[in-house]
């Protein structure tokens, strides 16, 4: 859009840069698949409310849509379903699959083509021992740890659409970036969720 002043068009960088601000975060998360066993996942639930705590607080950061989660509990079936589907747009797996272990369940994935980010949600830092030491870790874009707090969900998915959408967002709109310096999984699992809740925070204040 221009504006003509005088014999003079002039650009309407307001428009230009509303068009550049559309192409912003091109990847997001809307469907995710859970694979874990039972008891896992109802751990996750606690007292039931787990998904409906996780779309009060996308509502309350007035962030568009929360993600929806599927469950499963083998690792067969979820290859089977992420394959066939075509609707998932990451993987959360724990430690307990009932048909297999997960650093098989991991190579599986990325064996069968399905080009979707896995994480892996441990329990406690004896759990994410167990696979640290193994050179087949780095199948997961990232492992996190479960500590009861339900945002973990919502700092699990920022993380990974920023990790993906960070090259085109600074190049085009030149976007901001926090660096976040954590090598321990522990304590950035505790950070992140708290992170984004006050950036959203402020994103608000200043809109």
């Amino acid at each position: 859009m221009k504006r003509e002043i005088g014999n003079i068009q002039v650009t309407d960088i307001f428009g230009s840069r509303l068009k550049k601000f559309q192409k912003l975060m091109k990847y997001k998360i809307r469907d995710i698949l859970l694979v874990s066993s039972l008891y896992d996942n109802y751990l996750f639930e606690e007292d039931g409310r787990l998904y409906e705590l996780i779309r009060e607080e996308y509502h309350s950061l007035n962030l568009s849509h929360s993600p929806e989660i599927t469950h499963i509990t083998t690792g067969d079936e979820a290859i089977s379903l992420a394959k066939t589907s075509n609707q998932f747009d990451l993987i959360i797996s724990t430690m307990h699959i009932e048909d297999m272990h997960v650093i098989e369940f991991a190579k599986k994935v990325k064996s069968s083509g399905i080009k979707i980010p896995i994480v892996l949600l441990a329990y406690d830092n004896q759990e994410r021992k167990e696979i640290a030491n193994d050179p087949s870790a780095n199948l997961f874009d990232r492992i996190f740890i479960w500590q009861g707090d339900y945002r973990l969900l919502m700092g699990i998915v920022k993380n990974i659409e920023d990790k993906i959408n960070i090259e085109n967002d600074t190049k085009v709109v030149g976007v901001q970036a926090i660096i976040l310096v954590e090598d321990d999984v522990k304590f950035y699992s505790t950070y992140l969720p708290l992170i984004y809740t006050q950036i959203f925070k402020q994103s608000q204040r200043l809109i």
